[in-house]
């Protein structure tokens, strides 16, 4: 049971338990840190080695969603467009138009 005391015009609160109380549960709570600390790292660390082991599946390629995201649609535009410049800068060869 707790007893006041007065010592030098000073009271305090003197219990049973001294302050044992108080340094049981601050190592208690040191030794529950240390251990969860400890787990942790085991968790993490055997979580990481598991990462590399399991094979990913392949990324599925990318499908077209508009016309200039396709690769081939554009690069027959630009097949067409230089085809189209070639035959527009040839000059016509009809026998008629030859200079004399």
């Amino acid at each position: 049971m707790p007893s006041l005391i007065v010592v030098g015009g000073a009271a305090t609160w003197r219990s049973a338990y001294s302050g044992g109380v108080g340094k049981i549960l601050l190592v208690v709570l040191v030794f529950a840190a240390l251990v969860y600390t400890v787990f942790w790292l085991i968790e993490r660390r055997r979580a990481g080695s598991r990462a590399f082991r399991r094979r990913t599946p392949p990324r599925p390629q990318p499908r077209a969603v508009a016309p200039d995201d396709d690769e081939e649609f554009l690069r027959d535009l630009n097949r067409r467009k230089r085809r189209r410049d070639r035959d527009q800068d040839k000059p016509n060869n009809e026998p008629g138009d030859q200079p004399a």
